[in-house]
C-alpha cells in the first residue's frame, strides 16, 4: 500500500468495522472494510487516500501529521466532518501550519486545505520566563495537533498541539514540554 507519495510524507486512509462483532473481531483487520475512493470494500490493499492522492482535485500532494483528528461537528447548516492535522510538507522541525479540511462524510471528498493557525513557537530558542541572555540548547518543535469537539462552542474550535525541544537538556524548562491550546473561530458553529 506504500506509494511514492508516502515515502516522503504521511497520508490518511479510512477503514470501518462492525463493533457488534466484539473487541477481538475489531482488532482483526480481516473484518475491516476500507474506502477505495468510491465504495467500502474488504482488503487493506484496496484503500484509497482520503487526501493527498495525485487525482485529488483539492489536495493533491498534501501530507499530514502522525496525529490528526476526524470529528463530526454541528453547524447552522447541518453536520460536517472536520479533518485537522499539521502540514508536514515542510521538513521536520519546521512544521508550523495547523490545517483543517471539511467534508460531508468521514471519507470525504474533503475541501481544500485551510491553514487555521501558524504556531509561533516553531524554531524558537526561547520559552516564557527566560531572561534576555538565556536560550535553549536546541529549538522548539511543534507536533500532534488535536481537535477537541467536546469543548467546541460558538466561540470556536478548541485545538491543542504539543511542543518539545530538539535537545533533551532543554527539558529542564517546564514550558518546553507542555501542550498549547488555541481556539479557532469558525463561522456557523453551534
Amino acid at each position: 500500500m506504500q506509494n511514492e507519495q508516502q515515502i516522503n510524507g504521511k497520508v490518511p486512509y479510512i477503514a470501518r468495522v462492525n463493533v457488534a462483532l466484539g473487541y477481538a473481531a475489531v482488532a482483526n483487520t480481516n473484518n475491516w472494510t476500507v474506502w477505495n475512493g468510491g465504495a467500502w470494500v474488504p482488503g487493506l490493499a484496496n484503500a484509497a487516500q482520503i487526501i493527498g492522492a495525485p487525482s485529488d482535485p483539492n489536495n493533491a500532494g498534501d501530507q499530514i501529521s502522525d496525529e490528526f483528528s476526524v470529528k463530526k461537528v454541528n453547524t447552522n447548516k447541518g453536520s460536517v466532518y472536520l479533518l485537522l492535522g499539521m502540514d508536514t510538507t515542510a521538513p521536520f522541525g519546521a512544521w508550523k501550519d495547523v490545517t483543517l479540511y471539511s467534508a460531508c462524510n468521514p471519507q470525504g471528498p474533503f475541501s481544500a486545505k485551510r491553514v487555521v493557525y501558524s504556531t509561533p513557537e516553531t524554531g524558537s530558542a526561547k520559552v516564557p520566563g527566560m531572561t534576555g541572555s538565556q536560550t535553549l540548547a536546541g529549538t522548539l518543535l511543534v507536533y500532534n495537533p488535536h481537535l477537541h469537539p467536546q469543548f467546541t462552542t460558538k466561540a470556536g474550535l478548541l485545538i491543542s498541539y504539543n511542543l518539545n525541544s530538539s535537545k533533551s537538556q532543554d527539558l529542564i524548562y517546564a514550558d518546553v514540554y507542555r501542550p498549547r491550546f488555541i481556539r479557532i473561530k469558525i463561522k456557523g458553529l453551534r
